[in-house]
């Protein structure tokens, strides 16, 4: 039997008979007049629950700001205004870091946990609202777009 299987597998092509891991969501910032705002890819059957945010690598550093249980739709649909407090049912600490400084962010959606970190000064002046860059901050792309590289359909 496992001789038939491996050889079904042969003749279908060996992707419809494994299971490949899903591509983890992409996050995207921009920084405007406002501060650093953030997109994380969320499919429709997913939304945000928390957000984290490091001054230095997520592993080493303390926590500037976090916020729990988004109120704002756009939060819930993974669009944040980090150290925008109002936006969450419990929140705490504040946006205090210089530009030059590593940045790490930490995103946890009801389906998955990404993160992604920078400096501020390396992510370019975002032109056009609702455009985010993602790493490796070449283009910006439009929070629609983020989702469907996150592997949303």
């Amino acid at each position: 039997m496992l001789r038939l299987t491996v050889a079904a597998c042969l003749l279908l092509g060996l992707s419809s008979c494994f299971m490949a891991d899903p591509m983890p969501p992409q996050i995207g910032v921009a920084r405007g007049p406002d501060g650093l705002e953030v997109h994380a890819g969320t499919c429709s059957d997913d939304s945000l629950e928390s957000v984290r945010v490091y001054l230095g690598d997520s592993d080493t550093s303390r926590l500037l700001w976090s916020g729990v249980r988004p109120e704002t739709a756009s939060a819930k649909r993974g669009t944040v205004l980090l150290g925008n407090s109002a936006a969450f049912g419990r929140a705490k600490g504040s946006m205090q870091a210089s530009n030059d400084q590593l940045i790490s962010i930490e995103v946890d959606s009801r389906l998955s946990t990404t993160g992604t970190a920078f400096r501020p000064d390396k992510i370019p002046l975002t032109r056009k609202a609702g455009t985010f860059w993602v790493y490796p901050w070449k283009r910006a792309y439009s929070a629609a777009a983020i989702d469907r590289q996150s592997g949303c359909r």
